[in-house]
């Protein structure tokens, strides 16, 4: 059985990633005060990593097969991720192409084929791929000893803070921005609270629903201040191009304790019956289950995909036009993203109702 909650947190990320890579582009930046980010300084693809591992874990822990084997799943999503990851990459092969002409194709063909290059917005295919393909490696030489993984993540993610690389290792700055030898520990981290998640919840149990909303309180509005007055204490020496949100591409501890900080808030907002959070969490549970959003993130990984065409799309078309055409193209691309997957949903509903 589907978690609705997690498909509509999923469909709130994904049309905020849409929003954000439509904000970047000349004449958008007012839809920037849409996106999240306005608020607590985080974007998206740090919480699609945070659910992913999560997920992994609790299904692990709740699933008898995969806890006796969880090589199958993670080879099967690997192949899915890859799939995808390749997919997203054509219009990038594309406009390459058309680019650079012919010539060009075969070793753009190898570069996508080995992540050396791809498709522009679509990091987080490549990060997912690199963490499943981590804790495959991981399961064949410790099986099921996740206490062991765990350990060395953490050692792999100190090494890459005291190197600002992006890829993997660096060896990949061309395609993927983020540092996945950083961000390779939210995901394992996840997973393993994700198997310890009924202890987890039950020590929150034993909190008093005061406590709880107090706790939601104070690490809410760190967050909050942390998205306008933290600073982010470099641990190696930067690069001198390094990007102005260096800290978020190599994943700072800083930033990782915002991450989960506001992921808690989340999960304390939404479980907890004080009368405190009451408002909130009726607001955000309405939003969460609003089925339009659910069916968005019921796909997660196709409308990831999806919405890398449509950024492609969206820089060729827009090129010639001016702010307002611009913002009315943007406001289009955001409304055909929202209704693709519930126009799916609808006809799969009717397909069902005409065969019975």
């Amino acid at each position: 059985m589907r978690l609705n909650i997690i498909d509509g947190i999923r469909g709130h990320l994904l049309l905020g990633m849409m929003v954000a890579h439509l904000s970047f582009q000349p004449g958008l930046d007012w839809l920037r005060w849409l996106h999240h980010h306005t608020l607590i300084g985080m974007y998206d693809g740090e919480f699609f990593v945070l659910i992913a591992g999560l997920l992994v874990g609790v299904l692990t822990c709740k699933r008898t097969s995969m806890r006796a084997n969880i090589r199958p799943f993670l080879m099967a999503r690997i192949k899915i991720i890859y799939r995808y990851y390749l997919i997203a990459a054509l219009p990038f092969l594309l406009f390459t192409t058309l680019a650079e002409g012919l010539g060009s194709l075969p070793e753009s063909a190898v570069n996508i084929l080995v992540m050396i290059e791809g498709g522009a917005y679509s990091d987080i295919l490549p990060i997912y791929f690199y963490c499943f393909v981590l804790l495959l490696a991981l399961m064949v030489v410790i099986p099921q000893n996740f206490n062991v993984a765990l350990a060395v993540s953490a050692v792999i993610y100190v090494y890459s803070q005291f190197y600002y690389d992006t890829g993997f290792m660096g060896l990949s700055s061309r395609f993927v921005v983020f540092d996945v030898a950083a961000w390779q520990f939210l995901f394992i981290l996840s997973l393993y609270t994700g198997l310890h998640h009924e202890a987890v919840l039950r020590a929150l149990d034993r909190l008093p629903e005061v406590a709880k909303a107090l706790l939601a309180l104070v690490l809410g509005l760190g967050v909050l201040a942390a998205s306008r007055y933290l600073t982010y204490p470099a641990i190696a020496e930067l690069p001198a191009l390094a990007p102005s949100n260096w800290a978020r591409m190599n994943l700072h501890p800083f930033y990782l304790l915002q991450i989960i900080a506001f992921a808690l808030v989340v999960f304390l907002v939404l479980s907890s019956n004080s009368k405190l959070l009451s408002p909130l969490k009726t607001i955000s549970t309405l939003y969460f289950r609003f089925r339009v959003l659910r069916n968005v993130g019921s796909y997660s990984i196709q409308m990831f995909t999806l919405h890398v065409y449509f950024m492609a799309i969206y820089k060729q078309v827009a090129a010639p036009m001016d702010d307002g055409q611009r913002s009315l193209l943007a406001i289009f691309i955001l409304l055909l993203f929202v209704a693709a997957p519930n126009i799916r949903v609808w006809m799969k509903t009717r397909q069902k109702i005409s065969v019975s």
